[in-house]
């Protein structure tokens, strides 16, 4: 039983609550789903959305929190056309949108190292069916680990059923 209930939230922007009236730049919104919920189960929430997350981004911040036992998560996985190269001392985010020109130089009329990045993420590596795949084993990991917790969780997404069935490709076979 739950004396007090915390909410923890991971997500992209729709978690964050990106243009919701962000009090500073840094700020989730409290106007978003998770600051709502909280309010709907008057406990307290910690909003870990981050714009522009991959699911790799958000199981890997979901694995290494500090976890307390009135803790319930929630988790929005994201887009599937993100990805996030986890270096030892950064975190470089990809998405479809830093390959656009328009991100290709930085101010000073260098070449931005995340369209590079980017640019051949998206046309050497990025394949659909590669990426359902691994936005499932994101979901089962999150699951099973918070499971072994004791970490009461649960899980939405962005879209991704829509994807998966545009592409005749269905996963659940392998995955629960």
């Amino acid at each position: 039983r739950i004396e007090h209930m915390n909410i923890v939230a991971f997500g992209c922007s729709c978690t964050y609550g990106q243009a919701l009236g962000n009090e500073g730049v840094d700020d989730p919104s409290p106007l978003a789903w998770p600051g709502k919920l909280a309010e709907l189960y008057n406990c307290t929430v910690e909003n870990l959305g981050f714009c522009g997350v991959s699911n790799k981004r958000i199981l890997h911040s979901l694995m290494n929190y500090n976890y307390k036992p009135d803790d319930v998560v929630f988790v929005c996985w994201t887009h599937i056309d993100r990805w996030t190269v986890i270096q030892k001392d950064d975190i470089v985010d990809i998405g479809i949108w830093y390959g656009d020109d328009k991100f290709k130089f930085n101010h000073d009329g260098s070449i931005n190292p995340q369209y590079k990045v980017s640019k051949a993420f998206f046309d050497q590596v990025h394949d659909v069916n590669d990426m359902i795949l691994e936005y499932y084993r994101n979901c089962m990991l999150a699951r099973y680990f918070l499971n072994d917790k004791g970490i009461k969780n649960f899980h939405t997404s962005t879209g991704i059923n829509g994807l998966i069935e545009e592409n005749g490709k269905n996963p659940n076979k392998w995955f629960d």
